[in-house]
């Protein structure tokens, strides 16, 4: 294919039967919903991808798509959002901050806490909590002490997760007092930090589909953070998502969902204790 050609085609809109084999994709195989307003956001991925492998039209990526189940899941993870920040929906830490992990630890702040992140994308949520139980514990003259996990449905996410380093952007919601106690400077990368021990040695990190049965059968978390992911699944999912990650609660246990998903679910078994905060019954 010459310049010219190569050139028509980059200006080839997706079209509406290419949208939609796309956007099955992206929902069979992880649940998120990309609703036909999100064209650009579609196109721009999908493209991405066929960059990769020099394809010239959307016809035969599709095709390698369908024959390949590796670009599949490729195609798949760059379909997912990965939005996330230090501190975000600040509403929540307060809530934790005052009372709520006295709450979780039962009066006893010394006790090891498990919390699991359901979509934990880079892990800025999970950092942020464990930031919050380090400086409880500290100030209740303990060691810090708590069980991290996070998933997510994407290994290349996961991966940079688990590496923990963030660049000077992607800190900024993090106060600077928390900055200069619990970041260092990376060794390599002088403009980028990570999440300081003893924080990093206690976070693990899983790929794992919620739509899918839950994982951890013998382990019950005393907090569970799905925020802002319902939104990505039509209503009959989101359901199906906010009961696995309740099951693996423990009774008087805290599950929280982003603030603009509550109406859309139905909460029993649980009780609401604050802005998009429910306890487990």
């Amino acid at each position: 294919m010459n310049v010219v050609q190569r050139r028509s085609f980059a200006q080839t809109p997706l079209s509406q039967k290419h949208a939609a084999i796309f956007i099955e994709i992206a929902e069979r195989l992880s649940g998120n919903r990309i609703t036909p307003d999100q064209v650009d956001f579609l196109t721009l991925r999908v493209r991405r991808r066929m960059r990769v492998h020099r394809d010239e039209s959307f016809e035969g990526y599709i095709r390698r798509v369908q024959d390949d189940q590796v670009e599949e899941h490729a195609l798949m993870e760059s379909l997912v959002t990965h939005t996330t920040d230090f501190f975000r929906e600040p509403a929540h830490f307060k809530w934790l901050r005052n009372g709520g992990l006295n709450r979780l630890s039962d009066g006893k702040p010394a006790s090891c806490l498990n919390v699991w992140s359901a979509a934990c994308s880079l892990g800025s949520e999970l950092w942020s909590t464990a930031i919050e139980i380090a400086q409880f514990q500290e100030d209740a003259g303990v060691p810090y002490c708590a069980n991290l996990v996070g998933t997510d449905i994407s290994k290349t996410i996961l991966a940079r997760a688990k590496a923990a380093i963030f660049s000077a952007e992607e800190i900024s919601g993090l106060p600077a007092q928390y900055q200069s106690k619990y970041l260092q400077r990376n060794c390599t990368e002088n403009q980028k930090f990570r999440i300081a021990s003893p924080l990093l040695e206690s976070a693990s990190f899983v790929a794992h589909n919620l739509l899918t049965p839950p994982l951890f059968s013998t382990l019950q978390f005393d907090l569970a953070l799905l925020r802002n992911v319902l939104l990505y699944f039509n209503k009959d999912d989101q359901q199906r998502v906010f009961n696995h990650v309740l099951s693996r609660l423990r009774p008087g246990g805290i599950l929280m969902i982003g603030h603009t998903e509550v109406l859309s679910i139905e909460t029993i078994g649980t009780k609401r204790v604050g802005p998009a905060i429910f306890i487990k019954e």
